[in-house]
């Protein structure tokens, strides 16, 4: 048996250290206004709160953690499988984004939701990753390695699962369109019930003759395609926000200029003073 220390330190770290890389990357993709550090790391806790209630609601209805136990596998049962690739979907992303409309004065871009959803989504995967590989934890490198796959993938499984939740999120908010609510939820969970479904494939073909080579495999598929789809969302981010930034610097460029034209140094003066304090509010630097 593994001295618990060892247990939750590897947990922690391999949990919550590419967490928090994501965060900070997706963070940082807008140039202006960014995200209060407080309003990030908020957003974060609050995802790993979703995945606690989670993990309570699932540990109860089946007694044990779902991925250390095998029930990601077609020997379960039919109906088990709609439940790993449908119910379950559903459950995780209603909890991921039913903080977001407590936030709502904050979903004031449409490119906000991609952001939060996307937050939420590392939270909710870096809880659920730690006690999964708390639970899993052996002193056998390939089996940490082989362990470690996953939960990468889940990172990128969820962000990109919630961001696009938020987005629909963000589209009524700032657009005041229902439409845009449930095409993007159900989005969102599609993401998680294709990856889900690839589990089940994946875990269920674990028995057959070179069964350790083809999980293995099909971990790597799992953490290419989460990976992909975790590419396509970021480059949605990237062109809303990069229009958004080229719209601010325009604005930016014609207050200084109408202000300098008239020679109100005065006036210059006071707009720099506003960009520079709404810069500071949301940047939280």
């Amino acid at each position: 048996m593994p001295p618990e220390y060892l247990r939750w330190v590897f947990a922690i770290s391999v949990a919550l250290v590419p967490a928090i890389f994501y965060v900070r990357y997706i963070r940082n993709i807008e140039k202006y206004y960014r995200e209060p550090w407080t309003h990030v790391m908020g957003l974060f806790l609050y995802g790993g709160l979703a995945a606690l209630l989670f993990i309570g609601v699932t540990s109860f209805a089946y007694g044990a953690l779902l991925r250390e136990q095998g029930y990601y596998s077609l020997d379960k049962g039919i109906l088990n499988v709609l439940l790993i690739c449908l119910a379950l979907p559903v459950l995780a992303e209603v909890m991921k984004l039913a903080g977001l409309p407590f936030i709502k004065g904050e979903l004031d871009e449409v490119e906000d939701g991609l952001i939060h959803g996307a937050i939420c989504g590392i939270g909710f995967a870096a809880v659920a990753n730690m006690f999964y590989l708390y639970s899993s934890f052996t002193l056998d490198p390939m089996d940490l390695a082989i362990g470690a796959i996953p939960s990468i993938s889940f990172l990128f499984l969820h962000a990109s699962a919630g961001a696009v939740g938020g987005y629909g999120v963000s589209r009524f908010y700032v657009e005041g369109e229902k439409r845009y609510l449930l095409p993007y939820f159900l989005g969102g969970v599609v993401i998680h019930g294709g990856f889900n479904a690839l589990s089940v494939a994946t875990q269920t073909l674990e028995g057959v003759p070179s069964g350790a080579i083809i999980y293995l495999v099909g971990l790597l598929g799992v953490l290419l395609l989460s990976n992909l789809v975790f590419r396509t969302i970021r480059h949605r981010m990237h062109v809303l926000i990069k229009e958004l930034d080229e719209e601010t610097e325009k604005n930016r460029s014609e207050g200084r200029g109408e202000a300098k034209g008239g020679g109100q140094v005065g006036v210059d003066v006071e707009v720099e003073a506003v960009m520079g304090a709404e810069y500071s509010e949301h940047a939280g630097r």
